[in-house]
Order: structure tokens, then sequence, then C-alpha cells
């Protein structure tokens, strides 16, 4: 019987000595890692290994167990991404495969891995401040990708992802469906996803913090402004003609407000190149629909009179934080508005 075991322990070794040595994996820590031109060095344990990467790395993303990277190559005088996965305990070189996005002028700025997705957030290399790009959701098990255009950042915890995307008004912190508009401008990034519902976005000097799952805009704070406090208004709107035509400044305007499909007041009535203004307390902590309603005065019959709808505002979508002020600012350029939330400094 001695024997018996033996021979099966021999048998064993010898079966495991005829696997190739590239086909092992084992089961390691990924300490850290460093990108290098052509390569990724990962640091295991006390051991380092060095994983060569044709082109030129753009994004990693380390996940449970492995390290995904996306690289860019020319090939025929074009840019091509491919996508790799390092497995730390392999010895074979990372599979890759080649992405369906375009990149000619782009550059990736997000890469993430959620369950069998990986995610790509390309904007233009010569992006201006605060502009948005497209999130690209490439399957890792078929051919299927899918694209979101207008999304300026996206953040991964665990196996939730928040994003910024415009919403036509003002960009807003999107997760399951939920949608909270941010009050600060810039060039906007999230900081951190904290508890799977508080989103931190930064624009570097102003923070503001979300709480995605009451659907609040809880606070915000700067390091270079004081905000307004709400005393007798909350909700601030300001439109301004702004047409070359000199004829222009002498056209009477005024504008009614109406919130949620309700007439709620009109703005002062004064010459088209005029600011004009309404303020209202609105109850902080809702979204409400806001909608512009231009009057001209007609001088020969001696009236205000409602103009067509071709020059009427576009509805407005409306979030009232708690604790600030909140202006709507909207111009008009003689055929198109523009509009833009923003908090009140003092």
């Amino acid at each position: 019987m001695k024997n018996y075991y033996s021979l099966i322990l021999i048998a064993a070794c010898l079966a495991v000595s005829a696997v190739p040595a590239a086909a092992i994996s084992e089961e390691v820590t990924l300490s850290c890692y460093k990108i290098d031109p052509g390569r990724v060095i990962l640091y295991i344990a006390d051991a380092v290994k060095i994983i060569p990467v044709a082109g030129t790395i753009e994004q990693t993303w380390l996940g449970e167990k492995d390290l995904y990277y996306v690289a860019i190559r020319e090939e025929e005088g074009s840019p091509v991404a491919y996508f790799g996965c390092i497995d730390p305990g392999s010895l074979e070189l990372p599979p890759e495969r080649k992405l369906p996005l375009e990149m000619k002028g782009v550059r990736i700025m997000r890469l993430f891995v959620k369950g069998d997705d990986a995610y790509f957030l390309c904007l233009p290399k010569n992006a201006s401040e605060g502009e948005s790009g497209t999130l690209y959701r490439v399957s890792m098990q078929s051919p299927d990708v899918s694209r979101t255009q207008g999304v300026r950042d996206v953040y991964v915890s665990g196996g939730d992802m928040v994003t910024i995307t415009e919403t036509g008004s003002a960009p807003a912190v999107a997760f399951n469906g939920v949608s909270i508009p941010l009050t600060i401008r810039g060039d906007l990034r999230i900081q951190s996803f904290v508890d799977g519902r508080l989103v931190f976005v930064t624009n570097g000097g102003e923070t503001e913090i979300i709480d995605i799952r009451a659907g609040k805009d809880l606070y915000q704070y700067s390091s270079r402004y004081e905000y307004r406090e709400p005393s007798d208004y909350d909700f601030m709107v300001q439109v301004k003609d702004e047409r070359p035509e000199d004829s222009a400044a002498s056209d009477m305007v005024l504008y009614k407000v109406f919130i949620n499909g309700i007439e709620s007041g009109r703005t002062d009535t004064g010459p088209a190149g005029v600011v004009k203004e309404f303020k209202n307390m609105l109850e902080p902590g809702h979204e409400y629909l806001v909608r512009l309603e231009r009057w001209d005065l007609n001088v020969a019959k001696g009236r205000y009179e409602r103009v067509n709808n071709i020059l009427q505002p576009k509805i407005c979508r409306v979030y009232i934080p708690l604790n600030r002020v909140i202006r709507l600012m909207v111009k008009f350029n003689g055929t198109d508005y523009t509009y833009d939330l923003q908090p009140v400094y003092r």
C-alpha cells in the first residue's frame, strides 16, 4: 500500500511538470505598478515583473485581481486603441483587443471596468474648460459597443458608477436614473464617491457635495468665494438682449415667469439691452420647471404683445439647493437664447 501511494505522488508530480510554465497562473497580490514607455512594471510583494506593451498607455484601471490598460498605437498614420488585461500571476503576455473607437483628435481620459463591460471616456485633445465628451461601453464578451454623448466625467466605486452629464442649462450628477443639477461651473471632476451616496464634485476652487441616493444637493464650499445666503429670495432670473443691432437697445421688453406651469411674476420692464430681473423664494431641495415668456412693446398700439413662439425661450430645469441663492442668467442674441445656472456670491 505504501508503494501504491508513492506511485500516485510521483505521477502527480510528473503531470504538473508537464504543463507549460506559461499556462501556470499564481494567486498573487499586486502591491503597486508603474507605467514606463513600452512597458508596465508590476511590484508583487518583494518581486518585480516587467510586461512589455506596445504603444503609449493612456489609462489604467486596477480591478480586484487584474490590471487593465488602454494603449494607443499608430497604424497606417492613424491612432488605434488597444485594450489589455494583465494577470499579475500569469507568465503569459496580456491578451489585447482592438477597440472600435474613433481616436483621431481625442484622448481617453477615464477607463474603468464594471462586470463584463469596459468604459472609456473620450474628450477632445484641445477641449476647452467644461467641454464634454463621449462615454463608450464595450462588452468584453461580445462586439457590442454603446456610447453616451455629453459626459464630462465618470467615477466608479465598487459596483456603482456616477457621471457628470450635460442637461442643457446646467451639468448634473447622474446615478441610476437620478440626476441632480450642479451649481458650480468650470472644469468639473468627481473628486470622490463616499459610502455609495455622497458625491464630491470640484472645479479646483469650489466643491459641491451631493447625496445622490437621497436626490439632494447638501453643501457647497469654496476657497475663493462666499456664497449669498437666502433672505427674501433664493432664486433669481436675469435676462439681457445681446443683439449687435443698435436698434435693439431701444426696444422695450418684459418677461413673464412661469414656475411649474404657474405664472409667478414678471421681470422689470426696460430696454432690451438692460438686464431685467425677477426674484422669488422657492422651497429648497426640489427641481422646478422654469419658463420665460417674452413680451415686446408695440408702440403703435401702445401695449405689450407676446412675441411669436420662434423667439420664445425654452423651458429650463432649475434645482434649488440648501442655503444658497441660484441665478438663471438668460442671454438673447436676436435668434437664440443661452442659459447659465450659477450660485450668487457675496
